[in-house]
C-alpha cells in the first residue's frame, strides 16, 4: 500500500518520485516469492531456467522500470507491449530467463491475454463473454470469430474498499447473503463472527435487499434510514455503500452492453459468461443478474475458471505453441476505448438503476 492501492495511484507515485522505487519493490517481492516456492518444492533456485511473469500493463511497465506516465493519458500509449523474453534480473535468480506475455492495451494487460488463452476463448462459440471483475473490469467478447475487448473503471467496491464496513475476503467477512422468511440471512468466511462484508457479500445483500423491498430501483433505502443491518450481524449497509455498488455494477453492465451493441447482438444471443480472477470464483451469478450487473439471460450460463492469468502463464511456460497463440490473440484483439464512447456514457447512467424485481421472477 506504500505506493498506492491501485494502478493510477502507482502511476502518480512514479510520476512524482521516479519509477525506480516501485521497480525495486516489485522485483524484491518476486525474489521473496520465488525463494518461498523453491523451498516448498524442495528445488534449488539454480535449477530454475525459465519463468513467465504476467500482470496488468502498468505493473509490467513498473517491473521493467519503464515510465508509466503515458498509460494514464490519452491516447494511452505503451512503452512496450512485451511478448518477449526480457533482460530482467531478480535477486537470487539472475541466471533465469524471464518471459512477459503480450499486453493488449494500456488497461487490458497480459493477465487478460493469459486468461483468454486459459479459457480457450477463441475456440468457443461466438457471442461468448469473458470478464475479469475488479477495480478495473476487463471484458472480452468473442463474436464473428474475433475478439473485441474493453476495460471499464469499476472502482474498489468489489474488493470491499470504499464500503463503510467493507473488507477483503478473510475470516469474519460476510461473503454470502440471501432472503429467507422476509429477512436477510448471511454466512461468513470460515464461520467467524461477522466483522464486515467482502465484495461477493455486497452483491448478494443488494440483490436480497431488492427482493425484500428494502431498497427501490433507484437504490434508495425505502424506509428513509441512512443504513440497514444484515440480519443481526451488526454489519450495516449504508446509502453511500449502495451508491458505490451502483457505480461499480453500472460500469460492468455498460461495458458489456457497449460491446454487444458494436457487434450487433442482444443479451439473449449470448451463449456463455466466463468469469476469471479470484473475485469471479465467488460471485453468485443470480445476485449479479438481479442487480443488473450482468444480463439476466446469463444467470444460468455462467462459469468461473479461477486464476485464468496463472493458468495461461503456465501454458505459455510449457508450450511454445501457447506462447505464439497468446501473442497472436493479443495483437489481433480489437480494443474499444470506452472513455471516448458516447454510447457507453449513456448506458452507464441507465445502468445505475436496478432492474424491476418482477424481471427477476
Amino acid at each position: 500500500q506504500r505506493y498506492g492501492a491501485d494502478v493510477l495511484s502507482r502511476i502518480d507515485y512514479a510520476n512524482q518520485n521516479g519509477v525506480a522505487p516501485l521497480r525495486e519493490a516489485i522485483r524484491g517481492q518476486l525474489s521473496k516469492l520465488f525463494l518461498e516456492l523453491c523451498e516448498k518444492a524442495n528445488v534449488s533456485p539454480n535449477d530454475l531456467s525459465v519463468a513467465v511473469i504476467t500482470g496488468n500493463t502498468v505493473m509490467l511497465h513498473l517491473l521493467m522500470g519503464l515510465e508509466p506516465r503515458s498509460l494514464a493519458m490519452a491516447p494511452f500509449n505503451l512503452m512496450s507491449y512485451f511478448g518477449n523474453y526480457e533482460d530482467l534480473e531478480i535477486s537470487g535468480f539472475e541466471h533465469m530467463r524471464v518471459y512477459l506475455p503480450r499486453c493488449i492495451s494500456a488497461y487490458i494487460g497480459a493477465d487478460i491475454t493469459c486468461s483468454i488463452l486459459a479459457a480457450d476463448l477463441i475456440n468457443l462459440p461466438d457471442n461468448t463473454l469473458l470478464v475479469d471483475i475488479g477495480t478495473n473490469g476487463e471484458i472480452v467478447l468473442k463474436s464473428d470469430g474475433r475478439l473485441i475487448c474493453c476495460s471499464t473503471a469499476a472502482g474498489p467496491a468489489f474488493e470491499g474498499a470504499g464500503i463503510s464496513m467493507g473488507m477483503s475476503a478473510k475470516t469474519g467477512a460476510i461473503s454470502k447473503v440471501w432472503a429467507e422468511d422476509e429477512r436477510l440471512c448471511y454466512s461468513t468466511i470460515s464461520g467467524g463472527q461477522p466483522v464486515g462484508i467482502c465484495g461477493s457479500g455486497l452483491i448478494d445483500v443488494i440483490g436480497a435487499a431488492r427482493e425484500l423491498g428494502i431498497i427501490n430501483e433507484k437504490g434508495k433505502i425505502v424506509s428513509g434510514d441512512k443504513a440497514f443491518e444484515i440480519g443481526n450481524s451488526g454489519v450495516l449497509i449504508t446509502q453511500a455503500d449502495i451508491r458505490e455498488l451502483q457505480m461499480a455494477k453500472a460500469a460492468i453492465c455498460a461495458g458489456i452492453d457497449t460491446l454487444m451493441e458494436l457487434r450487433g447482438i442482444e443479451a439473449h444471443m449470448l451463449t456463455e459468461l466466463i468469469l476469471c480472477g479470484g473475485f469471479g470464483s465467488f460471485l453468485d451469478p443470480l445476485s449479479a443478474a438481479t442487480i443488473g450487473m450482468i444480463p439476466w439471460t446469463l444467470r444460468e450460463k455462467t462459469r468461473a475458471i479461477g486464476n485464468g492469468a496463472g493458468a495461461g502463464a503456465s501454458m505459455i511456460l510449457q508450450h511454445k505453441e501457447s506462447r505464439s497463440l497468446a501473442n497472436y490473440l493479443a495483437k489481433e484483439a480489437e480494443v474499444v476505448e470506452l472513455s471516448f464512447s458516447k454510447s457507453f456514457s449513456k448506458r452507464y447512467v441507465k445502468a445505475m438503476y436496478f432492474p424491476e424485481i418482477t424481471e427477476a421472477d
